[in-house]
Parts: C-alpha cells; structure tokens; sequence
C-alpha cells in the first residue's frame, strides 16, 4: 500500500516540478536536503532563523536565477556559509558550497533532471546538469523548457518582493503572467507589441507619406500646367509643321496652275503667231504681183525715157516750138516726176516692208525665247514675254495692213502711171504723125526748103 501513495503521489508531479533539494555549505545550512516535497508545495514556514529564505534562495540559485532576486545581494560569494569565516568539522575554513536540485522527468518520460551548481568565495561557479559539465546559459535554456522562470513574481516571489508585487504596472503583470502560462504566449504578446510598434512607425511613416504624396500632388498640379502648356506647344509644333508642309503644296498647285496659265497662254500666242506667219505668207503672196507690175513700172519708165530720148531727138531735129510739141514734153516730164515719185514711194514703202519683216522676226524669237523660258522656270516673265511678244505681233499684224493698203495704194497709182504712160505714148505717136504730115506738107510745097 505505501508502494502505491508512492506511486500514486510521483504521479500527481507534473514535467519540471521540484522533487528534491540538497544544500551544502549554503547560507544557514551545512547540509539540508528536501526530498519529494510534493506537488503541491506553494508555501514554506517556520520561526525566524529556521532557514526559510536560506530554502528560497537556494531554489532561485539552483533553478539559474540570479541572487539580486532574493535581496539577499548580487554575489554568489555571499551563499557560502558563515560568509567564508566558518570552520566545518575538521576546523578547515569554509570556503565553498553548492545547491542541487532534482526536477521531476526533467529529462523526458521517468528521467528527471539533476542541476548541480558550486560556487567558493571567489565568485566562481561551475554548472553540472545530470552530471555532465555545463554552463549557466545552457541551464537557463533547459529549464525555460521546462517552463520555469524564478525571474517571474507569479512562479517565484521572494518574500522580500511583495511589496514591490502590489506596485507592479498592469503591463508588467501580464507579462509575468503570459511567463507562467507559457505555450508561447508572452513571445506572441512580445511580438504583437513589436508588430504594433512596427504599426505604429508605419503609420507615422504613412502619415509623412501621405503628407509627401499631397505635397507632391500638389507640386504636381503645379507642374500639371506646365505639362499643358509644353502639350500645346508641341501640338502647335506639329500643326505648324503641317501647315507648312500644306503651304508647300498650297504653292506646288498655285505654281502648277500657273504654270499651265503660261502653257495655255504659250499655246495660244504659238496659235497667234502661226496665223500672223499664214497671213504674213498670204501678204507676201499678195504682194508678188505688186513687185511683178513694179517690175513693169521699170520696164516701160525705161521705154519710156527711150521714147523720150528718141522724141527730143526729133524734136532737136526739127527745131520747131509748136504748141503740141510743147504740150507732149511737158506731159512726159510730169509722167516721168510721176513715175520717180512713184519709184521713190515704192522704194520706201519696200524698206517699211523689210522693218516690218525684221519686227516679225523679233516678234517670233522673242515668242521662241519665251517658250524655251517657260519650259524651264516658273514666274511671271514667261507672261509678261508673252505679252510684249503679242504686242510686237499686233503691232507687226497693224503695220503689214498697212503696208498691204500702201501696197494697193501703190498698185492704184502704176496702173494710173500706166495709163498716163500710154496716154504719152499715144501723144507722142500723133506727134510725130504731125510731124511727118508736116514735112510731107513742106516737101510738097518747098521740095528745096524740105531738102
């Protein structure tokens, strides 16, 4: 039957419960050593000077606390019993002591953990934990596995620390109560702080970006109409470029259409110029006749002045001064003025018709000069060419009309010429039929004076 409380009593432990304590050399005990004190050990007590704080501390050292935490100082010099003055049996100093605790299946299922620390008078600890060498940072590891915390109020509060238990912030006793809970609370509750930390600088961070964007929003309005205006300075770029490109070709067509004026124009006083060449052919053929009766005007002036000659041959011979004599040489000299008159006439009016010529010739290079330069460049000396050319034309078309009328003024007047001519003649013929009645007369009547 005690086999069973035994066991039912290890049972009741729970994973990191202190089964069993054993001081040497520690603060007011030489040797004490506590074992299976139960699971449900939350209170120790005794008369003043019993050892109860020795107990305490000796838990808070053996568990890897530290000694501050017990008030009792900050050495670990100061655990050692008589404070290094005492003398244990052999009357040997004392100089060193340590604390083992045994923690229940400390080491995983029915093995518990055995922590040992040794301390001296010189402040030096060496850590052991089921035996084995170790180190307090090790221990503290192990244990904080174990969820034991000697530094948490709510696992371990020293009687020293109530007062200051009752003045602990709200903050603070969270905390050391999420400690005691374990499962990871305090970290979560650590890192929730760090998160919201972390929120917070976001926000603050938000906030300055926030204010940065609105600053920049408002700079970018600002620079919104500058944007605008560079926009619309390159929209009137492109236009004027277009219009340019337009006015190009606004040009090409007015030049083009220019261009066909002067052929249109060209074409026409080439028209012009070829019925002012038929109607030049066509007086030129009128005017062949003119030369050929000019021609005869010569001949019969020459056979005239022959006829002349041979009358004033006979007049010489027969020395008289009759008045038909008298009348027939007075008409051949006004025939013979006439007809110089009329050779004088015709010979000026022949060098009009070589000017008029040589006009016409000006006229139709200057047409030639003017095709070859509007087929080479465009502007308006092609017209203005054009229309001094068609000036000299009309000018060459009024002067051959009048040549052509000077012309049938000058074929009236040797046709006239040719009448009086042969009007002279015949007078000159009854002249000298009167002549001869006349010596017949005296040959009939004086045969001496006729010889």
């Amino acid at each position: 039957e005690d086999e069973l409380a035994s066991q039912r009593k290890k049972k009741a432990y729970h994973k990191g419960a202190i089964y069993r304590m054993e001081f040497c050399n520690f603060m007011s005990y030489r040797h004490m050593e506590m074992i299976d004190p139960g699971s449900k050990l939350n209170c120790i007590i005794g008369p003043n000077g019993s050892g109860k704080s020795s107990i305490v501390c000796g838990m808070c050292i053996g568990l890897g606390g530290s000694l501050s935490v017990t008030e009792r100082g900050d050495k670990i010099s100061a655990c050692v019993h008589g404070n290094g003055s005492a003398r244990d049996e052999n009357g040997s100093l004392i100089t060193s002591g340590s604390v083992e605790i045994e923690l229940w299946e400390g080491s995983g299922p029915g093995k518990n953990l055995t922590v040992r620390v040794d301390f001296n008078m010189e402040n030096k600890e060496h850590w052991r934990m089921n035996g084995a060498s170790s180190s307090k940072k090790a221990v503290k590891e192990t244990l904080k596995g174990l969820r034991i915390a000697v530094d948490n109020p709510l696992q371990f509060l020293p009687q020293d620390k109530v007062g200051q238990f009752s003045t602990l912030a709200p903050e603070k006793l969270l905390e050391y109560t999420e400690e005691a809970i374990g499962e990871g609370l305090i970290d979560q509750h650590r890192e929730l702080i760090q998160k919201q930390g972390e929120l917070k600088k976001m926000r603050h961070a938000l906030a300055t970006e926030e204010k940065t964007l609105a600053d920049l929003e408002a700079e970018n309005e600002g620079l919104q109409k500058d944007v605008d205006r560079w926009n619309r300075y390159q929209r009137g770029l492109a236009r004027m470029e277009l219009l340019g490109a337009k006015k190009l070709w606004l040009a090409h067509e007015t030049a083009a259409a220019e261009l066909e004026e002067v052929h249109a124009d060209y074409r026409k006083k080439k028209d012009e110029l070829a019925a002012k060449n038929r109607e030049k052919a066509e007086r030129e053929q009128k005017l062949r006749p003119l030369k050929e009766t000019l021609q005869r005007c010569k001949d019969t002036k020459a056979k005239a002045d022959i006829k002349y000659n041979r009358l004033d041959a006979e007049k010489t011979a027969l020395g008289g001064d009759e008045g038909g004599i008298d009348q027939a040489e007075s008409d051949i000299q006004k025939a013979r003025l006439a007809l110089l008159r009329v050779d004088q006439d015709y010979r000026k009016r022949l060098d009009n018709l070589e000017t008029l010529k040589a006009n016409l010739a000006d006229a139709q290079s200057s047409l030639s000069e003017s095709e070859r330069a509007a087929e080479t460049q465009l502007g308006t000396s092609p017209t203005e060419a054009l229309a001094v050319a068609q000036q000299d034309v009309e000018s060459a078309r009024l002067a051959l009309n009048a040549a052509g009328n000077d012309c049938d003024d000058h074929d009236s007047a040797a046709r006239q010429l040719e009448r009086e001519l042969c009007n002279a003649e015949q007078g000159v013929r009854a002249l000298g039929d009167v002549s001869r009645r006349k010596q017949q007369l005296i040959a009939r009547d004086a045969p001496d004076s006729a010889r």
